[in-house]
């Protein structure tokens, strides 16, 4: 997928985003972007990474993701991502607890990913 296209993919579903920012695709989308980012941060080669996310709420009521992606490096090992999203900002920052696994080897274990200390687009 170009950046272009990826970019008006982006933008189309976070469109449609409910009020509490965790549409499935934008979900899908912001943690194989970020997920991806960090993880060639760290010196892994990814070739190919694919989210796919539910949502639903948590005991206290409040709106929550879950995320598993799988994909594997250029070297053929593979990666998964797990966990579950509280909050996106506006695909540059989730929130929520993620843990990422090469070759079963545990690569990050987060409580946000992304630039959660930017200034977000919408709110200016």
């Amino acid at each position: 997928m170009t950046g272009a296209v990826l970019s008006a993919a982006v933008l189309g579903l976070a469109a449609c985003d409910p009020a509490d920012g965790l549409a499935r695709g934008a979900v899908s989308v912001a943690v194989d972007q970020l997920s991806t980012h960090k993880l060639r941060n760290q010196d892994i080669d990814v070739d190919t990474l694919s989210c796919s996310t539910s949502t639903g709420k948590d005991a206290a009521g409040k709106a929550k993701a879950t995320v598993t992606c799988h994909g594997e490096t250029v070297d053929n090992r593979k990666i998964t991502v797990t966990g579950w999203v509280s909050e996106n900002v506006d695909n540059l920052c989730i929130r929520g607890h993620l843990t990422a696994a090469v070759a079963k080897r545990t690569v990050f274990d987060v409580t946000s990913l992304g630039n959660c200390d930017a200034p977000s687009p919408s709110s200016s």
